[in-house]
């Protein structure tokens, strides 16, 4: 689906402009705005893939907003196509400078189709993806059920936990082990990949994209990946800052999921960007995400890294055989995995 944002004051051509459009394209999703005020909370919480703004408008002129839009690094690659009454040549000289894509005159609005086909059957991916950073809740933490599965995982925290999830998730760590307590979980990295399994699967994420038909996919690779990082650091010793990589690793499979979820890719689109833009993801969010995160890309060539990630793809194919979602990290896992190790998992995870 490819969205589109016409900003302008007149309703007249909203109307118009909005029914030229449909028209033609059946599966685009047009916002409406009467100025850029407007058009600014729309933009805050959506990815558009084209922008048509009127150059004159009360509050604030399309031209400055155009300026503003282009000093931000979310919408250099946006295109913009203004609409406007002027036809003189000054004008339209000016805007090109100010970095439109293109111009349509009011009076000719029939035309319209012709100026934002290419817009609209190839919407641009480097523009959805610069506009994703600002728009995202995961990456900015702002998501409930996201920012509760980040504190479980990278320093144990549950604050952000209500007392009957506490509860549940204690209840169940108490019978892997009585020892096991999540007030401890600071000081037992091996426990929070557990936790953060149970709180997985108890609870609902508040997605406002959950329609998508993968999420119970979604859901079962982050959970076949966790049991198979805490398997693999409950037999081999981890530093800490590897444990962290990992972590963040296996978080940005779920802002992979809000993109696509956002932007109602199908499933085949989502391994496609598993497969080839993983750690752009990763980059997305190390430099993002209001918790200051080192960024450690060159972890990904690291030979003991490699050999973690392979380990616990390896589990979680095991544990979830039927899943499509999978990666390949190009390096044969070394460790040493007994059945009766799975089947425990196993029986963890369906008596969750």
């Amino acid at each position: 689906m490819t969205t589109v944002l016409l900003v302008d004051d007149s309703k007249f051509i909203q109307e118009s402009i909005k029914e030229e459009i449909e028209e033609k394209y059946k599966d685009t999703l047009i916002f409406c705005a009467n100025n850029p005020i407007e058009a600014e909370k729309i933009m805050m919480n959506n990815i558009i893939d084209l922008l048509l703004l009127d150059v004159q408008m009360p509050i604030k002129s399309g031209n400055i907003f155009l300026k503003e839009l282009r000093s931000l690094s979310y919408y250099t690659n946006l295109p913009i196509i203004m609409l406007t009454s002027v036809k003189d040549k000054e004008t339209v000289i000016e805007l090109v400078k100010l970095g439109i894509d293109g111009y349509i005159i009011k009076d000719n609005i029939s035309q319209i189709n012709a100026k934002i086909e290419k817009y609209i059957k190839q919407p641009s991916e480097i523009n959805r993806l610069k506009q994703f950073t600002r728009t995202s809740t995961f990456i900015m933490l702002k998501d409930e059920w996201f920012r509760a599965i980040f504190d479980l995982l990278y320093d144990g925290d549950f604050t952000t936990l209500n007392s009957e999830e506490i509860e549940k998730i204690n209840s169940h760590l108490k019978n892997i082990n009585k020892h096991f307590k999540l007030s401890d979980i600071e000081t037992e990295m091996d426990i929070r990949p557990l936790a953060a399994v149970i709180y997985n699967k108890q609870t609902s994420p508040l997605f406002s994209w959950y329609e998508v038909s993968y999420l119970q996919e979604i859901k079962e690779k982050l959970s076949g990946l966790l049991l198979g990082l805490y398997l693999y650091i409950s037999l081999n010793d981890i530093d800490e800052e590897n444990y962290k990589f990992i972590i963040e690793f296996i978080l940005s499979l779920l802002i992979i999921t809000e993109f696509c979820g956002k932007l109602k890719y199908n499933k085949e689109h989502l391994i496609e960007i598993l497969r080839e833009k993983y750690k752009l993801f990763y980059k997305m969010f190390i430099q993002n995400c209001p918790v200051k995160l080192k960024n450690k890309i060159e972890f990904f060539d690291n030979k003991e890294i490699k050999n973690i990630l392979s380990s616990i793809e390896y589990i979680s194919q095991k544990l979830f055989p039927d899943n499509m979602l999978t990666f390949n990290w190009g390096h044969k896992y070394e460790i040493e995995i007994s059945d009766s190790y799975l089947k425990l998992l196993e029986e963890f995870y369906k008596n969750i």
